[in-house]
């Protein structure tokens, strides 16, 4: 964005998205998002992903948060803050829809 009179605020956002792994199981994904304020006054964002963790028909995997650890969620959880580092998300069922990729 690059600031007034065109935008409000002077800033770059760069979005890294890496994928490892060699098979759809042994596959991981990692985001990292980094903001770069070029204005000359602090500003506040929020940044939100919407993420198909599990493709196909399922859309029910568990969660569980990671430093510190949590319980495993079954049902959706809202998180205002969030105090841990990481979290997993894991298949709790095998869809009959699967095929290879």
């Amino acid at each position: 964005m690059p600031g007034p009179p065109t935008t409000p605020d002077a800033i770059i956002i760069l979005l890294d998205i890496n994928v490892v792994g060699g098979t759809f199981a042994d596959s991981t994904i990692a985001l990292t998002t980094q903001v770069i304020n070029n204005g000359e006054a602090p500003i506040q964002i929020g940044l939100r992903y919407l993420l198909d963790y599990m493709i196909d028909f399922d859309d029910g995997p568990t969660f569980q948060q990671l430093g510190p650890n949590g319980p495993i969620l079954v049902n959706e959880t809202q998180f205002v803050l969030p105090t841990f580092e990481d979290y997993e998300i894991e298949d709790n069922d095998v869809s009959p829809n699967h095929c290879c990729l």
